[in-house]
């Protein structure tokens, strides 16, 4: 019982997942290096975490390639970030039911009639905000690390056709947005 009321007083926080996976890639000119999908714990009715590890939608990251300029790598981080008023009360599908009754009395017994309304709970939102593209260029020679999302991208080598990358998994508490 004691858990379940820690749990419940948990902070939100934003978790990554990404894709491909941690090991070394290659891919062309135009195409995503890494994608991170950003999720959230849904808050519950004291704004911390939910209990249950429920989480809505908070975003996404995309990593590309674009392409070599004056011996540099070229690539475009597009970051889209999500606004939500989910909350557990609004995901749990749970509603409310108000019951009235009238009773009448009558020299032959009782006459009773009652009525039920139910109301489902008001519905959560996500809304995406406008992306955020930025364009940056590195000297693959350099072997340079660009941080995304809980990955790291290490620039192996670069051509005008293709890029090949190591991703590795960013330590704990060393996440760049």
């Amino acid at each position: 019982m004691l858990a379940i009321a820690l749990a419940g007083c948990a902070s939100v926080k934003t978790h990554d997942a990404f894709k491909p996976g941690p090991g070394t890639h290659m891919t062309g000119v135009g195409q995503s290096m890494i994608q991170v999908q950003k999720r959230q714990a849904l808050r519950n009715a004291f704004g911390k975490a939910d209990v249950f590890g429920r989480t809505t939608y908070a975003g996404e990251t995309d990593l590309r390639y674009i392409g070599m300029r004056n011996g540099r790598a070229v690539m475009r981080v597009t970051d889209v970030d999500a606004h939500t008023d989910k909350t557990t009360m609004s995901e749990t599908g749970v509603g409310f039911a108000h019951t009235s009754a009238d009773v009448t009395a009558t020299p032959m017994g009782a006459h009773g009639e009652s009525t039920t309304t139910y109301s489902l709970p008001p519905t959560g939102q996500t809304q995406a905000l406008p992306p955020n593209v930025t364009q940056f260029s590195v000297d693959p020679t350099s072997r340079p690390t660009v941080p995304v999302g809980n990955a790291r991208i290490t620039i192996l080598s670069a051509s005008p056709q293709s890029i090949r990358y190591r991703i590795d998994r960013a330590p704990s508490g060393d996440s760049a947005g």
